[in-house]
């Protein structure tokens, strides 16, 4: 089983390999911009937030200390510049004491979306408006850093929007095919945005397996169960994300690279593992 989960990292780094020319440029260190949510956020959240600077987070595997992330460990930002052989970019707020900002810089922040959610988030429109700054202050040259050097966006929102959708503004059910089309045109338009700016080579986070969050799990089901209707309309999501980047690629006469990251089936695979791990120890959980 643990070989099973090594293979489900590699399958999910492999999504990628499109972009891998990045890793071997001859043309210097490849630079990693991140844009999007916790799942890429590596210190971005203000420290009086409670949350990522708090316990238990990073508490017994990584950093064995809150820092930030909302995690336990590393999140997808980290895996992605290990495999692309540079630092985790440093969090935009701590770009005027970092050296390491030559590498990307992330722009990311937890509990933020697509569009405008919850109080003090910074969107996705707002994250791409600091790097549009950035290049205008000539922090970072168009020509030299984003496409002659091999840069890479990687952009990962989606979740918080529907949260938000059905938690504060009680969004209904009919109204979510409409809301959910209008989210992934949005999005859509920010990729291309991004790779307006000079960013070649732009990478996507699908939707993960959102009806298994603890959002949806929490008693009654016990963590025993999913939400199948929250997973149906991730899926709904994913589906249209696809068409839009596959058209963004033809548009774009396949000069640029526009890749997606499968978070759903990959989460999808390591919850199988899990479930399998605990039939075997004599437990019982269902997963829709």
């Amino acid at each position: 089983m643990e070989g099973k989960g090594f293979f489900l990292v590699g399958l999910l780094l492999f999504s990628i390999a499109a972009i891998s020319t990045a890793k071997n440029s001859p043309k210097g260190s490849p630079k990693l911009f991140v844009f999007g949510d916790s799942y890429v956020d590596t210190g971005n959240w203000s420290r009086n937030v409670r949350g990522p600077w708090k316990e238990p987070y990073g508490k017994t595997t990584f950093p064995g200390k809150p820092n930030g992330q909302a995690s336990d460990g590393h999140v997808l930002t980290d895996h992605i510049a290990s495999f692309l052989g540079i630092e985790s970019p440093t969090p935009y707020q701590l770009r005027n004491t970092s050296k390491n900002t030559q590498q990307g810089l992330n722009f990311a922040l937890g509990g933020s979306g697509v569009f405008p959610s919850w109080k003090n988030d910074r969107p996705h429109r707002s994250q791409i408006d600091q790097f549009e700054q950035l290049l205008k202050e000539n922090v970072y040259s168009r020509q030299c850093d984003l496409e002659y050097s091999s840069s890479v966006a990687l952009v990962s929102s989606g979740p918080n929007d529907y949260s938000f959708y059905s938690v504060a503004k009680k969004g209904s059910k009919d109204g979510l095919p409409g809301f959910t089309k209008g989210l992934v045109k949005q999005l859509a338009a920010d990729l291309q945005r991004i790779n307006r700016l000079g960013v070649k080579k732009v990478v996507v986070a699908t939707l993960p397996v959102i009806g298994c969050l603890p959002l949806h799990t929490i008693p009654p089901n016990s963590y025993q169960n999913c939400d199948e209707e929250s997973n149906k309309n991730a899926r709904i999501h994913n589906k249209l994300l696809l068409k839009a980047v596959k058209k963004l690629s033809t548009d774009d006469g396949k000069k640029s690279t526009f890749v997606v990251l499968d978070l759903y089936n990959a989460m999808v695979s390591a919850i199988c593992i899990l479930i399998s791990i605990g039939k075997l120890n004599g437990k019982k959980s269902n997963f829709v």
